[in-house]
């Protein structure tokens, strides 16, 4: 009995000494160019946990880029070559695609997930640069909700 008091007591000064800080991260970003437009979906965790006077971090995250060509599936008929690129302050991502035959959609999807990674932030600016048959157009994308926070 006294073993298990004493095992209840560290516990409790244990549990006493450490706190936990759990940060929820669901972020759509959003944007356009002459002929794409682009959405960036952001959603995971990051803990912040405090032992022995030290802050420890860990994350988890799940990101899903979507390309869209804004023409019809007729405007890409000819198109051979798709290089598409996106950038964040938490890292990015590229695409490359070479057609032998017309492409048969006019949306193109990324997705990845990370542990223990930097996570977008709310007001982050995601940078895209899309390269199709010698043609180039860069835009943003903005989390629309934060922006609208202002206002």
């Amino acid at each position: 009995m006294k073993q298990m008091m004493i095992v209840l007591v560290l516990s409790l000064l244990l549990a006493a000494c450490s706190s936990k800080e759990v940060v929820v991260h669901d972020y759509q970003f959003t944007g356009e160019s002459e002929h794409w437009r682009a959405v960036y979906h952001v959603k995971g965790t990051g803990t912040f946990t405090e032992k022995d006077h030290r802050t420890h971090y860990e994350s988890e995250s799940q990101t899903n880029f979507t390309l869209e060509y804004k023409g019809t599936l007729e405007g890409l008929s000819s198109v051979k070559s798709l290089k598409y690129q996106f950038e964040s302050s938490a890292g990015g991502g590229e695409s490359t695609q070479t057609f032998d035959r017309p492409p048969t959609t006019t949306s193109f999807h990324s997705s990845s997930s990370a542990k223990n990674g930097a996570i977008e932030t709310q007001d982050e600016t995601i940078r895209v640069t899309v390269e199709w048959d010698g043609k180039k157009e860069s835009f943003e994308l903005t989390n629309k909700k934060e922006a609208s926070k202002g206002d």
